[in-house]
This record gives structure tokens, C-alpha cells and sequence, in this order.
């Protein structure tokens, strides 16, 4: 019988580097201008829209650590 226990696993880290999220950023401003200028979309539809999401999705990453850190 082979034993299992003597495997060693290293935990990968989550890479957050700040070119991702500048990334991040200009996809969601793409879209944005897209939903503006091909889609018709209102101006007033998109940032009250913005305005909603926006406050969750930073209390998801306030809080993501849980060191509760404001």
C-alpha cells in the first residue's frame, strides 16, 4: 500500500498587482462607453447604475480579509 500522507502541497498565493486591477478598470470604462455611444444607453441610466453597484462591490472588498480596516 503506497502511504499518502507524505506529500508536501504549497498553497498558491493570489497575485494582486496593480496592473490587474488598472485593467480591471478600463474594461468596466470600455463597456461603459460602449453601453453610451453604441447601445444608446442614457448617460443618467448608466451612472445611477454605477452609483448602485459600485457601493456593495466596496464593501465586498473592504471586507474581504475581515480585518473590518475602514
Amino acid at each position: 500500500m503506497e502511504d499518502h500522507h507524505n506529500h508536501s502541497v504549497t498553497k498558491a498565493e493570489p497575485v494582486s498587482s496593480p496592473l490587474k486591477w488598472v485593467g480591471v478598470c478600463l474594461a468596466i470604462g470600455a463597456v461603459l462607453l460602449i453601453a453610451i455611444t453604441v447601445f444608446k444607453v442614457p448617460v443618467n441610466t448608466v451612472a445611477t447604475t454605477a452609483i448602485f453597484l459600485a457601493c456593495p462591490l466596496l464593501h465586498i472588498f473592504m471586507m474581504k480579509n475581515g480585518n473590518h480596516k475602514h
